[in-house]
């Protein structure tokens, strides 16, 4: 495979050339009916062990580089909220929980030694309300 073309990116005007030049042509299995011995044979194509990295691992190296390369980086909104409907409803198993436990505990919490302004606090859901005891011991 030619290597020429690593590491470039087409101009915003190539990929507009590009798109208007394959617009108008229909694809050429467009609106073909596939037998149901076809599906099966391209299922069953498509199962196992496929992947290059299938049963491999990656060296410590490439994990610290993977890591870097994904520090600092700012995620959207949505990218955020997608996460977090993905995560909902997942039952984390008791060791899980010990394990993120540990990794809490002697941390320093970015807060710790400084305070929010009055205007800030105003703005906490839960400013001026009052919790039993019950309720406290609950979320403590």
């Amino acid at each position: 495979m030619s290597m020429g073309f690593k590491g470039r990116y087409h101009s915003e005007e190539a990929k507009k050339k590009m798109s208007e030049s394959s617009k108008g042509y229909e694809p050429w299995n467009k609106g073909i009916t596939l037998s149901k011995a076809t599906k099966k044979k391209m299922s069953e194509s498509k199962k196992g062990k496929k992947s290059p990295m299938y049963g491999k691992h990656h060296s410590e190296e490439a994990k610290r580089k993977m890591s870097e390369a994904m520090k600092g980086r700012i995620f959207s909104e949505e990218w955020k909220r997608k996460i977090g409907e993905g995560n909902k409803g997942k039952k984390i198993t008791e060791e899980t929980r010990r394990k993120l436990s540990e990794v809490k505990k002697g941390r320093k919490n970015p807060m710790y030694g400084k305070h929010l302004s009055k205007e800030t606090n105003r703005k906490n859901p839960m400013y001026g309300k009052h919790l039993s005891k019950e309720t406290n011991r609950k979320i403590s």
